[in-house]
């Protein structure tokens, strides 16, 4: 008898028990995630009555590889050239909320008596909301086009920010060493973690576009997962390396694919094996759920929801105000936001495997989670009646000072030239300065032993290794010392005598950031007096100065990273503006007609198969005049057409950047991305080959095929004739027909009949 491996029974039984929930759920029009975790808790211990699984060790174990592939999809969907061009709103709003969340949720859980760490943790897990249920309930609304809908997308890009680091710094936190203080080690682990990112996101951006471009052409779907989830785990292993979170190396790596051109087709072929692995994450998440969790903490459980459902809703309402944006808009995502998710299960796993969390902690977030979850859907469509009261309960004083605080703030997003310049020096110099400690540490743990083991580590070697070291760093001293410094940007300033000091402060600066980093290079083989090495960096630091071969090589590297970082063409972000993707519409933009200017905003639709728009040019369309909105980028591919002229056609698959309100949209929505089953369609069992005999008394009698009206009346084609033993294959269209003919015609089955 052959052995089966009891894994093979485990994951029938679990994914048999899932996809019947999901589909339970979905018929009931619930959150798909709520019935994974009522399958997970159905095979789990404490069910009696369904059976269990024999291993729960391996379906823990793919649960945490979900976790990987929920985090690098994540990533996929992020981008850090998306973050940049969001603008500052969504950092603000999600900073407040997020900020604000913690706090309160920590101190909540220190008042209910546990410990400093239990409590940041279950700050954690109450700080972040659910992206996948969140949207989930969006786009069933119909609402996914609104502002209030494109600002929690943007909130929702930086929440996944915050979650990562809140992971590195929780872990971090749980396995910190004795004589260590919190703060030292949250200092320390952040700088790690900057450092970390920078190395990895320059020389991300600045291999992998080269990478994928080099090998497009014998890219098949196959070899394109295959390589992209082998990247996806070598940085779950280096992030592990690094004394990460693993789930950190797969957003990392995600958000870095997501910046070039093969993002979208990756992510559409991950979406099945993302969709698999992460359906068996939230079963395994339920499987640990104990419904007495909640009966044994009745004040915990309600404390928290409260924290949730009004605190997460008020936080992000606020920080939605102070960014900017208008007061309907800012309740509206507040209310839709007051849910818990993935993230949650990922600390609250991460919290139990540390020895941190409790058994019951993990059940009741898990509980909330499911609560919020079920709320959910029900606040996104309540979410504009809730905002229209809120509007009118407020003092009209009240509302017309958010109003004007709203037009200010984005009335003041114009930044001086001098401080964009000071910002962007600094940014220079921290990258390249990153680049440069990368060089160091790689030589100190990695290239000098080898260098010393074979060589030996005499004078002459240690010199070598360092010179070596120097020719790669070269280009990056350059950066930190003279980088993004234009001579007629630097005599602009200097000539003003009130800006002139802090230029002169900012060239101080930088000469000491290159002494201190030349000096931490210099210390990695040579353990001398500080005076000696200084004098050897001053000598560095002259010879890269007045080196025009470093210069060029630098101004090279700077080149390929700026052309990796723009790879999708920017027709985008001169269309959309610099706030987010559906960012708000600014007075000197333009004016649609009437009084809807002030709520007007961009969305993004996607032409189905079937819409009516297909085929057809934007003039014949009409949609300004019919539906009020204005067409101002079309995405096709790769390509991008920003102001597309009114002879551009659309076809299946377009992606249609439209500005208008959200009234505006809903009608549209109903064109353009109409489903197959709202038109008049004929589907594959209605349209048949069928035969159809000549009478003798028939009315197609003499006629040809064409003045027969045949094509028209059974929608359908002539295909084939038999007459008199012999057959004509496509017959043409003034071919005769006569008695005893026998047609064959391809078109709906109930037409044909009804020629008889």
């Amino acid at each position: 008898m052959n052995h089966l491996p009891p894994l093979i029974g485990d994951l029938g039984i679990l994914l048999l028990t899932g996809g019947l929930a999901a589909l339970l759920f979905s018929f009931l029009r619930q959150p798909l995630i709520v019935g994974y975790l009522l399958a997970g808790f159905l095979l789990g211990p404490n069910c009696p009555f369904f059976p269990h699984v024999a291993e729960p060790e391996s379906i823990s174990l793919w649960g945490e590889i979900g976790v990987i592939f929920l985090l690098f999809s994540l990533g996929l969907e992020f981008s850090f050239k998306k973050l940049m061009e969001m603008g500052p709103s969504a950092l603000v709003a999600a900073s407040i909320e997020v900020g604000a969340t913690f706090l309160l949720g920590t101190w909540i859980a220190h008042k209910l008596g546990y410990q400093d760490l239990e409590s940041l943790f279950f700050g954690g897990m109450l700080a972040i909301s659910s992206t996948t249920v969140l949207l989930r309930a969006i786009e069933d609304s119909g609402t996914k086009s609104a502002r209030f809908a494109q600002n929690i997308f943007g909130i929702l890009i930086v929440e996944d920010i915050f979650a990562v680091l809140l992971l590195v710094l929780l872990s971090t936190l749980a396995g910190g060493t004795e004589g260590s203080s919190g703060v030292q080690i949250v200092f320390s682990t952040l700088f790690k973690f900057a450092f970390a990112l920078t190395v990895v996101f320059v020389i991300g951006v600045s291999v992998l576009p080269l990478l994928i471009q080099k090998t497009q052409r014998i890219l098949s779907d196959e070899k394109r997962l295959i390589l992209a989830l082998g990247l996806c785990f070598i940085m779950v292993v280096g992030a592990a390396k690094l004394g990460f979170s693993p789930t950190l190396g797969a957003f990392i790596m995600g958000s870095l694919l997501a910046g070039t051109r093969e993002a979208r087709r990756i992510e559409t072929l991950l979406l099945p094996v993302q969709q698999l692995f992460g359906a068996i994450f939230f079963i395994s998440v339920g499987m640990l759920i104990e419904p007495g969790a909640l009966a044994r903490h009745p004040l915990h459980a309600a404390a928290f929801l409260a924290v949730i459902l009004f605190g997460k809703s008020f936080f992000v309402t606020v920080g939605t105000l102070v960014s900017g944006k208008p007061l309907k808009p800012a309740v509206r995502s507040g209310v839709s936001m007051a849910q818990i998710g993935e993230f949650s299960f990922i600390m609250a796993a991460l919290g139990i495997s540390l020895g941190v969390l409790k058994k019951d902690s993990h059940s009741l977030i898990v509980m909330l989670a499911t609560i919020t979850a079920l709320t959910t859907p029900h606040a996104v469509k309540r979410s504009k009646s809730i905002a229209a009261w809120v509007d009118q309960s407020l003092p009209r004083r009240w509302r017309e000072g958010l109003d004007r605080y709203s037009a200010s703030v984005q009335r003041s997003g114009h930044i001086s030239d001098w401080r964009r310049m000071i910002r962007k020096q600094l940014a220079v110099v921290f990258v390249n300065s990153a680049l440069i400690g990368a060089i160091a540490i790689g030589f100190q743990y990695g290239v000098k032993d080898w260098i010393f083991n074979k060589f030996g580590s005499s004078l002459e070697v240690r010199s070598g290794a360092l010179l070596l070291a120097l020719l790669l760093a070269a280009p990056f001293f350059w950066g930190v010392a003279k980088g993004g410094l234009r001579r007629g940007k630097v005599q602009k300033y200097w000539v003003n005598r009130t800006l002139r000091p802090i230029l002169v402060l900012f060239m101080i600066f930088r000469a000491v950031v290159f002494f201190l980093l030349a000096s931490f290079l210099f210390t990695r083989f040579f353990l001398l007096r500080f005076s000696v090495f200084a004098l050897g960096a001053l000598a560095v630091g002259v010879v890269l100065l007045f080196s025009d071969r470093v210069e060029s090589v630098y101004e090279r590297f700077v080149q390929r990273f700026l052309l990796s970082l723009s790879e999708e063409d920017t027709a985008s972000q001169d269309s959309l503006g610099s706030d987010s993707g559906a960012g708000s519409l600014n007075p000197e933009v333009g004016a649609l007609a009437g009084d809807t200017i002030w709520d007007s905003h961009i969305a993004v639709f996607e032409v189905s198969y079937d819409s009516l728009a297909v085929g057809k040019t934007l003039i014949e369309l009409q949609v300004r005049e019919r539906y009020g909105v204005t067409v101002t980028l079309i995405e096709r591919g790769e390509r991008r057409m920003a102001a597309p002229a009114g002879s551009e056609r659309i076809y299946p698959k377009d992606r249609l950047h439209v500005i208008g309100t959200e009234d505006q949209f809903q009608a549209f929505r109903e064109f353009i991305e109409v489903a197959a089953s709202s038109i008049d369609a004929t589907t594959a069992d209605s349209y048949s080959l069928q035969s159809y005999a000549l009478a003798a008394d028939s009315h197609f009698l003499g006629q040809s095929i064409r003045a027969s009206g045949i094509r028209e009346k059974a929608n359908g084609l002539v295909v084939g004739i038999e007459r008199a033993g012999s057959r004509i294959v496509n017959p043409t269209a003034d071919f005769k027909l006569e008695a005893g003919d026998l047609l064959w015609i391809v078109g709906e089955t109930h037409r044909i009949r009804a020629l008889s």
